[in-house]
Protein backbone atom coordinates (compact mmCIF):
# COMPACT_ATOMS: atom_id res chain seq x y z
CA UNK A 1 0.00 0.00 0.00
CA UNK A 2 0.87 3.73 -0.47
CA UNK A 3 -0.34 7.07 -1.05
CA UNK A 4 -1.78 6.07 -4.11
CA UNK A 5 -4.45 3.52 -2.15
CA UNK A 6 -5.40 6.37 0.13
CA UNK A 7 -6.75 8.17 -2.34
CA UNK A 8 -8.75 5.33 -2.87
CA UNK A 9 -10.61 5.73 0.25
CA UNK A 10 -13.81 7.66 0.22
CA UNK A 11 -12.84 9.96 2.78
CA UNK A 12 -9.52 11.05 1.48
CA UNK A 13 -10.86 14.75 0.46
CA UNK A 14 -12.07 15.29 3.69
CA UNK A 15 -10.13 12.90 6.13
CA UNK A 16 -7.29 14.78 8.43
CA UNK A 17 -5.84 12.04 10.46
CA UNK A 18 -2.66 11.87 9.94
CA UNK A 19 -2.20 7.73 9.95
CA UNK A 20 -3.53 6.61 7.18
CA UNK A 21 -4.08 2.26 7.00
CA UNK A 22 -4.30 2.93 3.35
CA UNK A 23 -0.47 4.66 3.27
CA UNK A 24 2.30 2.71 4.39
CA UNK A 25 4.57 5.60 4.49
CA UNK A 26 2.12 8.08 6.78
CA UNK A 27 2.39 4.77 10.01
CA UNK A 28 6.14 4.96 9.09
CA UNK A 29 6.99 8.36 9.07
CA UNK A 30 4.11 10.26 10.96
CA UNK A 31 3.53 10.98 14.25
CA UNK A 32 0.03 11.28 16.12
CA UNK A 33 -1.30 13.82 18.72
CA UNK A 34 -4.16 12.55 20.93
CA UNK A 35 -6.54 15.19 20.34
CA UNK A 36 -5.72 14.75 16.27
CA UNK A 37 -8.40 12.85 13.90
CA UNK A 38 -8.37 9.44 13.80
CA UNK A 39 -9.02 7.54 10.05
CA UNK A 40 -13.28 7.07 10.06
CA UNK A 41 -13.06 4.06 6.77
CA UNK A 42 -15.56 1.14 7.80
CA UNK A 43 -13.33 -1.47 9.24
CA UNK A 44 -10.28 0.35 10.16
CA UNK A 45 -11.39 0.56 13.31
CA UNK A 46 -10.78 -3.22 14.47
CA UNK A 47 -7.18 -2.35 13.48
CA UNK A 48 -4.91 -2.38 16.95
CA UNK A 49 -3.50 1.27 16.55
CA UNK A 50 -7.33 2.67 15.91
CA UNK A 51 -8.07 1.47 18.53
CA UNK A 52 -5.60 3.08 20.66
CA UNK A 53 -6.00 6.06 19.39
CA UNK A 54 -9.26 5.82 20.42
CA UNK A 55 -8.53 5.08 24.17
CA UNK A 56 -6.46 7.71 23.82
CA UNK A 57 -8.56 10.60 22.26
CA UNK A 58 -11.08 9.77 25.53
CA UNK A 59 -8.42 8.92 28.19
CA UNK A 60 -4.89 11.18 27.18
CA UNK A 61 -4.65 14.23 28.99
CA UNK A 62 -0.98 14.55 27.42
CA UNK A 63 -2.27 16.54 24.29
CA UNK A 64 1.57 18.34 23.74
CA UNK A 65 2.93 14.63 23.70
CA UNK A 66 2.68 12.50 20.38
CA UNK A 67 2.43 8.95 19.41
CA UNK A 68 3.97 6.90 16.37
CA UNK A 69 3.00 3.79 14.38
CA UNK A 70 5.01 1.81 16.58
CA UNK A 71 3.50 2.55 19.86
CA UNK A 72 0.04 2.80 18.84
CA UNK A 73 0.56 -0.83 17.28
CA UNK A 74 1.70 -2.40 20.61
CA UNK A 75 -1.04 -3.97 22.57
CA UNK A 76 -0.14 -2.43 25.81
CA UNK A 77 -2.28 -0.94 28.39
CA UNK A 78 -2.82 2.71 27.24
CA UNK A 79 -5.31 5.24 28.47
CA UNK A 80 -3.92 8.40 29.95
CA UNK A 81 -0.37 7.34 28.55
CA UNK A 82 2.15 9.98 28.49
CA UNK A 83 4.20 10.04 24.59
CA UNK A 84 6.94 11.77 23.21
CA UNK A 85 8.40 14.98 24.10
CA UNK A 86 8.08 16.31 20.25
CA UNK A 87 11.31 19.30 21.76
CA UNK A 88 13.28 16.29 22.78
CA UNK A 89 15.27 13.92 20.56
CA UNK A 90 12.75 11.05 19.77
CA UNK A 91 14.74 8.22 19.77
CA UNK A 92 15.89 7.74 23.30
CA UNK A 93 12.03 8.58 24.06
CA UNK A 94 11.07 6.15 21.81
CA UNK A 95 13.22 3.29 23.05
CA UNK A 96 12.19 3.99 26.49
CA UNK A 97 8.73 3.87 26.28
CA UNK A 98 8.52 0.82 24.71
CA UNK A 99 10.20 -0.98 27.38
CA UNK A 100 8.57 0.25 29.40
CA UNK A 101 5.14 -0.28 28.06
CA UNK A 102 5.23 -4.62 28.03
CA UNK A 103 2.96 -6.47 25.63
CA UNK A 104 -0.06 -7.60 26.93
CA UNK A 105 0.70 -11.17 27.41
CA UNK A 106 -2.92 -13.30 27.25
CA UNK A 107 -2.95 -16.03 29.63
CA UNK A 108 -3.92 -19.54 29.09
CA UNK A 109 -6.51 -21.17 31.29
CA UNK A 110 -4.03 -22.95 33.66
CA UNK A 111 -2.56 -19.40 34.28
CA UNK A 112 -5.86 -17.99 34.96
CA UNK A 113 -6.52 -20.64 37.71
CA UNK A 114 -3.27 -20.10 39.07
CA UNK A 115 -3.62 -16.46 39.67
CA UNK A 116 -7.39 -16.92 40.54
CA UNK A 117 -5.84 -19.38 43.28
CA UNK A 118 -3.41 -16.76 44.07
CA UNK A 119 -5.56 -14.17 45.13
CA UNK A 120 -8.07 -16.07 47.05
CA UNK A 121 -4.74 -17.13 49.15
CA UNK A 122 -4.17 -13.58 49.62
CA UNK A 123 -7.49 -12.08 50.26
CA UNK A 124 -7.90 -14.84 52.45
CA UNK A 125 -4.62 -13.95 54.32
CA UNK A 126 -5.66 -10.51 54.55
CA UNK A 127 -8.94 -10.91 56.22
CA UNK A 128 -6.78 -13.15 58.87
CA UNK A 129 -4.37 -11.11 60.20
CA UNK A 130 -7.67 -8.20 60.14
CA UNK A 131 -9.32 -10.72 62.21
Amino acid sequence: MNAKDSKNCKYFNTCNAQLCPLDEESLENCIWYSNEDICKLQGAGKLLFIKQQKKLKRKCKYIDTYFTYSMLNKNTRIGNTKGLDPNKPEGPQLKKWLKNHKEIKKLNDEEKEKMRKSFIENVLKKNNKQG
